[in-house]
């Protein structure tokens, strides 16, 4: 069996030194685009995928390919039918990056409930700088100081490890918690678990997204979901963009249906310039990177480092997506 590695993207050191202490050859792409791949994965028996594609194309290229290891754990950038059909195992890994995404989002709900951005710009453009006005005068005039997050109440939906580690955060905050789980059933005394998405969009101050990206999810919220939030409510998309309805989102910002919004995540990344949500009110837009810090990014590699060794000693991966080619 081939020992060679193609890293679609460079990853952090020690995940690379974890496969080369194993005797695996590193190949790092210099592009993610599929002619490339295609070139580089036709002696490779194994891959690591970041957040970019790896369509069929890519995989029907590589016959020696055994092993798909995404770099995190969300799959929906990977044709699962493709490889299950070449009997290429598919792993992720899990939990590597929760506390890094739960810390974004916390960090959001006090970003926009502080109203810091607009804040910002504020002051930078010369608005706070009136002749002989005080300037408490002006910030009120502006309505730039805020609210406070103690008392408000967060609203979850999709009750994984990311969304209780957010509930415990948020606990020495005086943050009231309710989630929203179809398939999670939680007895925490920290949480309210409610029976529908529509008692979270209703009373929360804050939502915050926390399902995976599937069939089911696409287009979860919508303008219909929005409008039913409060006008002084704020989103946090810290998942994935084809959840949250961009333009649908953007329009509910620039009708001032709700009071703004924290997005991580792009239908299409990265992300075009003629997104909607690039020209929308009161939102802050970051390149996806809540579960991007130095930690999660070295914890994200050597598991998917360690699924490739486990693989190719005959070991069952930790997280395998496509069982059914393991008991093949």
């Amino acid at each position: 069996m081939s020992k060679k590695v193609l890293l679609c993207e460079k990853i952090a050191p020690k995940g690379a030194a974890l496969l080369e202490e194993h005797g695996f050859e590193l190949v790092v792409s210099p592009s993610t685009d599929v002619e490339t791949l295609k070139n580089l994965s036709r002696d490779v028996s194994g891959i690591i995928i970041r957040t970019s594609p790896l369509p069929r194309e890519v995989i029907e290229s590589a016959p020696h390919l055994s092993i798909i290891a995404r770099h995190g754990i969300g799959v929906d950038n990977i044709d699962l039918e493709a490889a299950t059909e070449r009997g290429v195992l598919v792993s992720r890994v899990l939990n590597a990056n929760s506390y890094s995404v739960a810390e974004y989002i916390v960090s959001a709900m006090m970003t926009l409930g502080r109203n810091l951005f607009p804040a910002d710009r504020l002051i930078r453009t010369g608005k706070l700088s009136d002749t002989g006005a005080s300037l408490p005068g002006l910030v009120s005039k502006y309505k730039a100081g805020g609210s406070e997050i103690k008392g408000k109440r967060l609203g979850i939906i999709g009750f994984g490890s990311i969304g209780s580690i957010v509930a415990e955060l948020v606990k020495p905050l005086n943050v009231a918690v309710a989630v929203y789980d179809e398939y999670v059933k939680t007895d925490s005394p920290n949480v309210i678990q409610v029976g529908t998405a529509q008692e979270i969009y209703e009373t929360s101050d804050f939502v915050t997204i926390n399902v995976p990206l599937t069939e089911t999810t696409k287009n979860l919220v919508t303008l219909a979901a929005l409008k039913q939030m409060k006008p002084t409510a704020y989103l946090i998309n810290a998942s994935r963009g084809g959840i949250v309805h961009e333009q649908d989102l953007a329009d509910a910002l620039n009708g001032g249906i709700i009071a703004g919004a924290a997005v991580d995540v792009y239908s299409v990344e990265p992300p075009e310039l003629n997104n909607p949500l690039f020209a929308a009110k009161n939102v802050i837009l970051t390149p996806h990177i809540a579960g991007t810090t130095a930690e999660a990014i070295e914890n994200l590699s050597v598991g998917a480092a360690q699924a490739i060794v486990d693989f190719h000693r005959g070991e069952k991966p930790a997280y395998v997506v496509n069982p059914e080619v393991w008991k093949k």
